[in-house]
């Protein structure tokens, strides 16, 4: 199973799904928490039938210790003494082997019972219920006070002063509690990956340690067990013979000393011995459901309902969304999903406060919808942020985009190639048996040093740089090699074949692993082509001495994994993609032959797997009309209904599920119409070729055997049922999800009725298109710093 990652932003803002995102992630704790628990109560009854056993064996080699066989006649013979010490030998033996079972079961409950119950008790055991209860105790206390400080009138002309710091150093306990619960619920399920799982491997490592002990004393017991059997055959051959005579002095005998009887044969026996957009806005906002009121009754009298919503707005479509936030919806989205209602925005208007007795209020305006709606938001930066973003004034930051100003700037030009060219050379000449070469790291002001001589472009016709000088070590000169490669503005397997890269990485079949990123390699424009060939050619030279450099394909690829293949956003889904970065440059290395030795193939069978889309909104070709039936207003204040109709030819947004920030790389966000025939198409969001490619020849590995890691098995991805793609362009191509009936009106929103929205459905042929969300900046963040 695998959660999504749970991203500090998403904590601060507290969005509902952060909060389904978290409760899966209480759910595979709890889970955990039982399942360590069995197998803490497995493990001990194990290890008493164990001892149990133990006791058992020692009480048999005491009996074979004390078992003394009888010769009959005057004296023994070698074999006879030999047979006669045998079962002392044996019990010896397996009072050796009980010894070492005595040693696990000494240490068992110390090194691996203990270790179990204090991981599951104080590690998850405390997570889910001391640092849970404070993350509910301070989000209950803090949403309890919001509620009281937003109702806070302006009429009675308080000082709003104290109850907003009050209100801020609550936020802040919230935010601290929801942080630190957050990083604990993480810290525990990647602590479980080598705590648990390393206690296990070491009761599982005494055992196969036990049973090799085992297989040790028997090897060296094995000699004088073959004796044994030996001497045990000759005894009994030499009893067959004297059985044999015997039995024929005992018929003489009986022939002599009487005349009639019954010979008897007596018996033979026998011996033997283990993912923040700046193009969408969202967050809670509270929304005013206005009712018919004479004008005659002052504003105070009847105030209208606030209710409490989930709003997004996407500036580039220019929808806003409410999702409104009940009970349920915590743990059951879709529902919530059901009941949402989207429009088209109009004008955003900031509300004077003498006009409302709240604060934080603003107006919006759809579009063919004259009513106006009234919002309250949690704080004035948080109304600031919502003006701001219907009024198109956001920045626009896209983090990951490339190295910091501060960094020097790398080009792939003729000089940078002369520069790395020179560096591999002197490399392979002079340090290529270099133990941890690429993973000892030089001097940072010695390799900025080297690069600004290096790529200096005044002296591009001169000499060449002298690496022969003592003050360039090995280890400089290699990471001046990953500082030019990591300081390029755009990676060399490119920000846009990124997420081609990473899902190649995540096929569970070796071949079609390979044959993809052959393929996406070829796609690079020729200058990241070339570079990447130099480089992977190089390293593969490297891999080749690894006897001496230590320096493996695995190595390898954990040293130049993010140094090639860097995402555009930095999220903590991208850090959890660094592994498949990893593979990525492993197969590179692995099949360097193959990959820039041959051409690619033509096409690719199957395209790589998608990462699941989620979050994404879909639109159904109907969208409610509002019509003003009444507009009245008291000092400012507007008093208004409205009522649904169906307008076939515009569309709107029936379900919306925010898109994490790599999602949005695939996702397009289309309004305009598409041809009717495209709103039928189901594709893969990769445009690719759709032939099939032949699985009559086997791909043969060009490095040894493949790397572990390279082998990576992730999740099937669905797509391999079909069997093929059609070529369909990754605007048209949309998600067939069940769709998410919502309300086509806002009169129950509005209003404030209590009868539920009527559903208005017109099938109008045309596209489902997706539009992209993400999540909104944190309420007040500045509340969290410390």
């Amino acid at each position: 199973m695998v959660l999504k990652p749970l991203e500090f932003s998403e904590c601060i803002a507290d969005t509902p799904w952060f909060r389904q995102n978290l409760h899966e992630h209480e759910v595979a704790l709890e889970d955990a928490y039982k399942s360590i628990k069995n197998i803490e109560t497995q493990c001990r009854e194990l290890i008493s039938c164990t001892r149990k056993l133990s006791l058992a064996q020692r009480a048999f080699a005491k009996t074979l210790t004390e078992f003394k066989i009888e010769t009959v006649g005057t004296t023994q013979t070698d074999d006879e003494r030999v047979i006669g010490n045998c079962l002392r030998e044996y019990g010896k033996l397996i009072n050796q082997v009980e010894e070492e079972r005595t040693k696990i079961l000494n240490e068992a409950e110390s090194h691996y019972l203990e270790p179990l119950k204090k991981f599951r008790v104080e590690a998850i055991g405390r997570t889910l219920h001391e640092e849970k209860r404070k993350y509910e105790k301070e989000s209950a206390k803090f949403y309890q006070s919001l509620e009281k400080h937003l109702h806070l009138s302006t009429v009675r002309k308080n000082d709003f002063r104290e109850a907003d710091a009050q209100l801020d150093i609550q936020q802040h306990s919230f935010c601290k509690a929801s942080l630190q619960y957050v990083a604990e619920i993480q810290s525990v399920q990647e602590r479980m990956k080598f705590e648990f799982v390393e206690t296990l491997s070491s009761f599982l490592y005494s055992w196969l340690t036990f049973y090799h002990v085992g297989h040790v004393i028997h090897e060296d017991f094995k000699p004088f067990l073959d004796g044994v059997q030996d001497r045990v055959q000759k005894t009994k051959d030499s009893y067959m013979a004297t059985i044999a005579e015997a039995e024929e002095l005992k018929e003489k005998m009986l022939k002599t000393h009487t005349k009639a009887g019954q010979a008897s044969n007596p018996p033979g026996t026998m011996a033997g011995g283990s993912e923040r957009s700046s193009t969408i806005k969202q967050g809670y906002v509270y929304m005013q459901e206005k009712s018919k009121l004479p004008k005659t009754i002052g504003r105070d009298v009847l105030a209208g309902k606030w209710t409490k919503y989930y709003c997004v707005y996407s500036k580039e479509t220019r929808i806003f969304t409410m999702i409104p936030i009940t009970a349920t919806s915590k743990t059951d989205m879709k529902g919530a999903l059901g009941l949402s209602v989207s429009f088209k925005l109009k004008e955003c208007l900031r509300r004077s406060s003498d006009s409302i007795d709240k604060r934080f209020c603003f107006d919006l305006i759809a579009d063919e919808r004259p009513d106006v709606m009234t919002f309250q938001a949690l704080s004035e930066e948080d109304r600031r942020q919502w003006i701001d973003a219907m009024d198109g004034k956001q920045t626009v930051y896209s983090p990951g985009a490339g190295p910091v100003a501060t960094t020097l700037q790398t080009q792939l030009d003729e000089i940078g190639f002369e520069f790395v060219q020179q560096c591999i050379a002197f490399l392979e000449e002079r340090g290529i048996r270099e133990q941890g070469l690429y993973r000892n790291c030089g001097v940072t002001s010695k390799v900025q040093k080297l690069m600004q001589l290096g790529l200096d472009k005044r002296k591009a016709n001169g000499d060449k740089l002298n690496f022969n000088d003592d003050e360039w070590e090995i280890k400089t000169i290699s990471s001046a090699v990953k500082t030019f490669l990591r300081n390029l503005p755009e990676p060399l397997m490119t920000f846009e074949q990124h997420s081609l890269f990473i899902n190649a990485a995540k096929m569970d079949d070796r071949r079609t692993r390979v044959d993809h990123i052959h393929y996406y390699v070829h796609k690079l424009p020729p200058a990241h082509k070339s570079m990447l060939e130099i480089v992977i050619r190089h390293l593969r030279r490297v891999a080749d001495r690894c006897s001496e450099n230590l320096m493996t394909v695995g190595n390898l690829g954990v040293c130049f994994g993010p140094t090639l293949l860097r995402p555009k956003e930095e999220t903590m889904a991208a850090i959890m993609d660094i592994k498949f970065c990893n593979v990525v440059v492993e197969v590179l290395i692995a099949h360097c032959e193959q990959i820039f030795g041959t051409e690619p193939p033509k096409s690719i069978g199957q395209p790589c797997p998608p990462k699941p889309d989620h979050r994404s909104i879909h639109h159904e070709s109907s969208q409610p009309v509002v019509s003003l039936s009444e507009r009245q207003s008291d000092n400012g204040r507007y008093m208004l209904t409205a009522s649904s109709s169906v307008h076939a030819s515009s569309s709107r947004p029936r379900a919306i599920m925010p898109a994490s920030p790599a999602i949005r790389a695939h996702v397009a966000a289309v309004t305009t119409a598409a041809p009717a025939g495209s709103a039928s198409s189901n594709s893969h969001i990769y445009d690719v070729p759709a032939e099939v490619a032949t699985s009559s020849s086997k791909l043969v590995p060009s490095y040894g055997a493949p790397s572990t890691s390279a082998a990576t098995t992730p999740t099937t991805p669905p797509s391999q049922a079909a069997g093929g793609v059609t070529r369909i362009s990754a605007v048209a191509a949309t998600s067939r999800a069940p769709r998410c009936e919502s309300s086509d009106s806002l009169n129950s929103l509005i209003s404030g009725g209590s009868d539920s929205p009527k559903t208005s459905k017109v099938s109008v042929e045309g596209p489902k298109a997706k539009m992209s969300t993400s999540y909104a900046p944190a309420y007040n963040p500045l509340a969290c710093e410390t």
